[in-house]
């Protein structure tokens, strides 16, 4: 759904649409390990359009102490690869894997090539995994971490991320390069950046993961810190569009009306999209949130079938698609 009008193949697939998203999860590790006294650096191979090969000669010329690297499932072959060829070139620095694929797949996934694997949210574990390792302390105490002693896969229990994610430090942005993250909208492509203001989705369709990942879990961030970040990000690199990566941003409707009265009183001046429900909207809403900045919403509308829609589990009525739009 677009608040905006647009013709003409939708307006040129929405001014040349796509674009890479600034790696949050990574910022916001980063962000805890300086939190630490450790120095860090990310390397965004996607938006630095870092061939492989080049990409491992990057990181052994850091000679970093260690190595931490993401993957979702279509993509965890090139996180592995990339392991298997720093290992193979001679890195001795321990190699990290965290994501949704080994969280998931849990030990299937944790090759030879990995040192250490995070099962689930990795906020608390890299949190205690970081001090542990510091003070060469035990590792059976650091939550979800999957690792070897003595030859044998060892798995702790995982625990998920705090309820309260003000606890966490802002991302580190200034690891990244801000100016080159772009997104196509109506009006044109916009320097961004990703936010969230709360993680998770009590609902249970059947095509998510939602056991494994645990996504029924809530955890939010105070709407004044959500809206201190995007003032930071406003000032301090000139974003003035985000995206946020809330899994339904309008989950909590007072938050929603709270977060963009926030953004209105501060006089940000800024654009931002999303993704929801179709039945978490009403009229007023939209309102305010085009007033606040919206110009883009997101359906899932993965089928018309009914009686697809029932064996998914989908809890939304096809009707509240075509009133949402």
């Amino acid at each position: 759904m677009w608040t905006g009008s647009y013709t003409g193949i939708a307006k040129y697939f929405a001014r040349k649409s796509g674009g890479t998203f600034p790696p949050l999860n990574m910022a916001l590790l980063a962000a805890i390990a300086e939190e630490q006294g450790h120095q860090v650096e990310i390397i965004d191979a996607e938006i630095d359009r870092i061939e492989e090969d080049e990409l491992v000669n990057i990181v052994l010329e850091r000679s970093a102490d260690l190595i931490a690297l993401s993957g979702m499932s279509p993509f965890f072959h090139l996180s592995k690869a990339i392991a298997v060829s720093l290992k193979d070139k001679g890195e001795t620095a321990d190699i990290c894997i965290g994501g949704p694929h080994i969280t998931i797949m849990e030990e299937k996934a944790f090759d030879g090539a990995f040192d250490y694997g995070f099962i689930g949210e990795g906020e608390e574990s890299w949190n205690i995994f970081l001090r542990s390792i510091s003070s060469n302390g035990p590792l059976d105490t650091v939550p979800g971490l999957i690792y070897r002693h003595q030859g044998e896969i060892c798995k702790n229990e995982k625990v998920g991320a705090n309820k309260n994610l003000d606890i966490y430090p802002r991302p580190a942005y200034h690891l990244l390069d801000m100016h080159r993250y772009a997104l196509g909208t109506l009006k044109g492509r916009l320097k961004f950046a990703t936010i969230q203001t709360v993680r998770g989705c009590p609902w249970e369709c059947i095509f998510c993961a939602s056991d494994k990942l645990e996504t029924t879990k809530i955890s939010k961030r105070s709407i004044r810190s959500v809206v201190d970040d995007m003032e930071f990000l406003v000032r301090t690199y000139g974003t003035r569009h985000f995206m946020f990566v809330d899994d339904v941003f309008t989950l909590h409707r007072r938050r929603t009306v709270e977060l963009c009265e926030e953004i209105l009183n501060r006089k940000l001046d800024v654009t931002f999209e999303s993704s929801t429900r179709a039945n978490l909207l009403d009229d007023d809403l939209v309102a305010l949130m085009k007033k606040a900045g919206l110009i883009r919403l997101s359906f899932g509308l993965e089928t018309v079938d009914e009686d697809m829609r029932e064996t998914m589990n989908k809890k939304v009525p096809l009707e509240s698609y075509s009133e949402a739009n």
